[in-house]
């Protein structure tokens, strides 16, 4: 007899964790719903919001100069244009939507994807 109280006591434990585990996997996934379904689109509109700036940011280096103060390089500020072709889907609409805004011509500009 002490055998089975023994293991209807241990049945109860593992029955009590089991509902303390499926009440909190059930607010997980009312939270994700809630995440998901309510709030989605303000938190979709957060994240844009902060990942879709474009930052400018300038840092001269200054002018080294040699023993006599003679100029031996000096910091100049360069545009530069960056297209990763992977991500490209359609090089030729891309090169002509680039060309009048760079001033290149648009065949030049979808070769240089292509390579």
């Amino acid at each position: 007899m002490g055998m089975k109280k023994q293991r209807s006591a241990v049945q109860k434990q593992v029955n009590r964790l089991a509902l303390v585990m499926m009440v909190m996997m059930g607010f997980i996934v009312l939270r994700y719903g809630w995440l998901q379904l309510v709030e989605g689109n303000e938190l979709s509109e957060r994240m844009k919001n902060q990942v879709g700036h474009d930052f400018a940011i300038q840092s001269p280096r200054g002018t080294i100069l040699d023993r006599n103060g003679r100029e031996l390089a000096v910091s100049t500020m360069t545009k530069s244009l960056y297209i990763d072709p992977a991500h490209v889907k359609d090089p030729q609409a891309v090169a002509e939507d680039l060309a009048p805004l760079i001033g290149k011509v648009r065949s030049r500009i979808s070769s240089m994807i292509l390579q």
